[in-house]
């Protein structure tokens, strides 16, 4: 029992200074509404971004398939369809994100 206690002082002792140095640290600056629009805006752009390198990798893989087929065709057929069907799905996510961060930031009404 007296060595766990023993253990607890010296973790106090020893992080004691740390958990001071954190309370010393200065503010920063705050976070506000057109911040947190500004790295939203940022994070959507660049998943629609990625996905869509995704996408023209994902129709280069399809297209080797096609030609590498031979007489059945049809996996890589399937791979382009849902390559199409995924490109439109993040295309219109894209659309859906700025139609609503045009509402939001009420731009859509102004002349």
């Amino acid at each position: 029992m007296s060595l766990s206690v023993l253990c607890l002082v010296v973790m106090i002792i020893v992080f004691a200074p740390i958990t001071q140095a954190v309370v010393t640290i200065p503010a920063g600056d705050p976070i506000t509404l057109t911040w947190i629009e500004i790295y939203l805006v940022r994070i959507a752009n660049w998943l629609i971004v990625v996905s869509m390198v995704f996408a023209v990798i994902w129709f280069i893989w399809a297209g080797i398939r096609y030609m590498t087929g031979g007489d059945k065709p049809e996996a890589a057929k399937k791979m382009l369809w849902n390559g199409v069907i995924g490109t439109l799905i993040i295309l219109g996510v894209g659309v859906i994100i700025r139609t609503i961060m045009t509402l939001v930031d009420r731009s859509f009404f102004r002349y």
